[in-house]
């Protein structure tokens, strides 16, 4: 049971740290882009 609840505590982080990457990735492209029309 431990084992089981490890793995998905895993798996949900694992989710959790590319949806930040992938959000902050989305602030970068936003500050790119403003910073090319201004």
């Amino acid at each position: 049971m431990k084992t089981i609840r490890n793995s998905v505590f895993i798996g949900v982080s694992l989710l959790g740290g590319c949806a930040s990457v992938e959000t902050y990735f989305d602030a970068l492209r936003v500050a790119c882009v403003k910073d090319a029309c201004l």
